[in-house]
């Protein structure tokens, strides 16, 4: 036997294992890279090929928590309503509101003594009411339901807006309308302070990609994303005044379609798809 001939083959053969095992394991390492970029890449697609934005997305912002908040009382110690409230309703023979304090203090009522047309626009509409409502500047129009002759309004947070799901009177600016006029409102004001460590938020691309995966968005329906923001959203929970609520920061998306206006919450975090509806 040629044992120089059989050691060159046998090295050979070792060569070519060796090429055919790296050849393999590159393959691997290159299908993994594509693996981890392909949700961006659907969420490109899915942008671009089946769902129209007609506004400019947000960065997702820094340093955001879940924020804590509890209900203020509007009455003193012996169940006056504060001084700050006394002077919205104007000096004595100028009274322009009543305004009313109920749910030990944390809910306040006014009916206006002269009601006031309401401005077509919302921001004229918040403008309008900064004279009567406390801390008035801190509130955002949210929506108009005209079978219930109201407007309701969030209050904000760092510019953000705080959304309730609605539950006794844990609504937290709620204005009644009649005959095209505003009568009064129904107000509770939350105090808010951040909790410590900052989340890692989905971007506002991926809550919509969301959406369509869970066909919230359906082709059928033309949807047009009209707007997003970041919010803050809580669902459950007494909002009692010694019990504090806790609002997880979400994608506000409102979307145009041809059943009319609709609006989803995605939770930042998680990107789970979240409604009013949920968690009674």
């Amino acid at each position: 036997m040629n044992w120089s001939r059989t050691k060159t083959i046998f090295i050979i053969c070792f060569l070519l294992l060796d090429l055919f095992l790296g050849n393999q394991l590159y393959d691997r390492h290159k299908n993994s890279q594509d693996f981890d970029v392909f949700p961006q890449n659907n969420v490109e697609s899915n942008l671009g090929k089946n769902i129209n934005i007609d506004t400019v997305l947000p960065e997702a912002k820094k340093n955001i928590t879940v924020i804590k908040g509890q209900r203020m009382s509007f009455v003193n110690d012996t169940g006056e309503l504060l001084d700050s409230l006394k002077r919205l309703e104007g000096p004595k023979g100028h009274v322009i509101q009543t305004i009313e304090a109920f749910d030990n203090g944390t809910v306040i009522q006014s009916t206006l003594k002269k009601p006031i047309p309401i401005p077509k626009k919302a921001a004229n509409q918040q403008a309008a009411l900064r004279n009567y409502v406390y801390k008035g500047n801190e509130y955002k129009y949210w929506k108009t339901d005209e079978k219930e002759h109201t407007i309701t309004f969030v209050q904000t947070f760092n510019d953000s807006p705080v959304f309730i799901k609605e539950r006794g009177n844990s609504n937290t600016l709620k204005v009644f309308v009649d005959n095209g006029k505003i009568t009064g409102y129904r107000q509770s004001y939350f105090t808010f302070s951040k909790a410590k460590n900052a989340l890692d938020l989905i971007s506002a691309e991926k809550a919509i990609n969301n959406l369509w995966e869970k066909n919230e968005l359906p082709v059928s329906l033309n949807p047009v994303v009209k707007d997003v923001e970041l919010s803050y959203l809580n669902l459950i929970g007494d909002a009692t005044l010694d019990k504090a609520l806790f609002f997880m920061p979400s994608w506000h998306v409102r979307v145009k379609t041809n059943e009319g206006m609709k609006e989803f919450f995605v939770n930042a975090t998680s990107g789970l798809i979240q409604t009013m509806d949920d968690a009674e």
